[in-house]
């Protein structure tokens, strides 16, 4: 069972990371079709594969890193405008949030 979902981690993460990759992009740059970044990161990691399989497994942890940094911005970002009343909430609404939390 370890071997098959060794496997099983070996196939999918790299598609997995491909994939949120290029949802971030597409919604950072809306310009770019989504299969330049599919495109890219594929070849990527492709040449990365055949150059080492240590290469790979560092940028997969590297894509995780920068997608976990990603989400980490955008909360902050949501609670900041949130305490400043975008977003539909007046400012008041969150000031008990804001007592607990000084951003």
């Amino acid at each position: 069972m370890v071997g098959w979902s060794s496997l099983l981690d070996y196939l999918f993460l790299p598609m997995i990371n491909v994939l949120l990759a290029k949802i971030y992009l597409s919604a950072l740059f809306p310009e770019v079709p989504p299969w330049v970044w599919v495109v890219t990161f594929v070849a990527i990691l492709t040449a990365a594969n055949l150059k080492s399989v240590n290469l790979v497994a560092n940028f997969n942890t590297l894509f995780v890193l920068v997608q976990i940094s990603i989400m980490v911005v955008f909360v902050i970002l949501v609670v900041q405008g949130l305490h400043k009343g975008e977003g539909g909430v007046p400012s008041g609404r969150c000031s008990r949030l804001s007592a607990r939390m000084r951003i």
